[in-house]
């Protein structure tokens, strides 16, 4: 949610984009006159839906030359880049973007993002800055983070009177004990035992405590694998350790889904745990949090090529925890109850990282280079 200063600064913003000219930016994903569209489509969309919800005028991947606006912000292909170098470098242009998703630090054209006609480059995040600067010193000053949002509205989850259910637990008196034996036991057995169960002198609320067994039992006993990095033996590791506090795995491959896969999956689990190396943004991280789903992140102790990374550059205690050993894993999971009402990853996404945010942003970015 935007506040009073933000939206004050926007104001301002939009007034002088609008008044400008007929189109303020133009994006670019592939060079002027090719087909097709490159780059990472999540973080074009959110790009592309943000700047129509804010109401700033653009185009994307114009057919003609004569329609790029004085502003341009290339997310990615290099000949893209370079085609917008060359306006710059005639006057066709006044202002240029470049990234988030041009290069990676490994990569042979690396060296051309510190070409003088660029004037700002777009990094996901800050570790992915402090190691461009490392690789490439003259970009020191010139480097701005830029995260692409999440469209929240489809990445929300259906589950609205479980999740008030599971808010209630916290302030039922019991609730501790009894979680303990319902979350480690089948439904059959407990609902048998119900009637006997106390905590010290007071009964408990049996329709109730049904109520919510049903759903936790059912609905959410599940937990989201999320497979990007490191062998099978690793993940199989984790996954022995959800079985042993009685979740049921379910491994997702990066690469091997569909979004629609996703959602559904996310949708049925309780919490995730993801095993990425490292990440420049993490837009699963936060399509998960979207769904108010919290993750519990493994964090490498070291990768050689960077002299800091991260596997959820934008993990708060807000929307989960990381964790580096199996030891560290298996202390979560034991306290994941008492874990699981302290986590709003909905809320921070909606705070954060809409789709609105991203373009918001992108706007203040030029708009801030275009003041200096």
């Amino acid at each position: 949610m935007l506040n009073y200063e933000n939206t004050f600064f926007f104001i301002l913003l939009f007034l002088t984009f609008q008044t400008a000219s007929a189109t303020s930016l133009t994006i670019l994903t592939s060079p002027v006159g090719s087909k097709g569209c490159n780059g990472h489509p999540a973080v074009v969309r959110s790009l592309v839906a943000g700047l129509k919800k804010i109401g700033i005028s653009f185009n994307k991947n114009p057919c003609d030359e004569n329609d790029v606006a004085e502003s341009v912000v290339v997310l990615s292909d290099i000949q893209a880049l370079k085609q917008a170098i060359q306006w710059k470098q005639s006057g066709k242009i006044k202002k240029l973007l470049a990234g988030p998703n041009l290069v990676t630090i490994s990569s042979s054209e690396f060296e051309i993002l510190g070409s003088p006609e660029i004037d700002i480059i777009l990094v996901p995040s800050e570790w992915v800055k402090v190691n461009y600067e490392e690789k490439l010193p003259i970009l020191k000053g010139k480097i701005q983070s830029w995260y692409a949002g999440v469209d929240t509205d489809y990445w929300r989850s259906h589950f609205e009177k479980e999740a008030k259910i599971k808010n209630l637990v916290s302030r039922k008196r019991g609730s501790e004990a009894f979680c303990k034996f319902a979350w480690f036991n089948n439904y059959e057995e407990s609902s048998v035992c119900l009637k006997k169960i106390q905590w010290r002198d007071a009964i408990i609320d049996t329709d109730y405590w049904r109520t919510y067994l049903e759903m936790v039992m059912r609905i959410k006993t599940k937990v989201l694998v999320y497979w990007k990095t490191e062998s099978e033996a690793f993940c199989e590791t984790i996954e022995n350790s959800l079985q042993k506090f009685v979740f049921e795995p379910v491994v997702i491959k990066y690469g091997a889904y569909t979004a629609n896969d996703y959602k559904r999956l996310v949708s049925e689990c309780v919490f995730a745990v993801f095993i990425s190396a490292s990440e420049s943004q993490g837009i699963a991280l936060a399509e998960t949090w979207a769904m108010n789903i919290p993750t519990l992140v493994w964090h490498k102790k070291k990768i050689a090529k960077y002299s800091v990374f991260s596997p959820a550059p934008y993990l708060t205690e807000k929307t989960g925890r990381f964790w580096n050993s199996l030891d560290e894993f298996e202390q979560l999971l034991f306290s994941i109850e008492n874990l699981l009402p302290t986590f709003s990853p909905r809320d921070w996404v909606l705070e954060h990282m809409t789709d609105e945010h991203s373009a918001y942003l992108m706007m203040k970015i030029l708009k801030g280079f275009m003041i200096g």
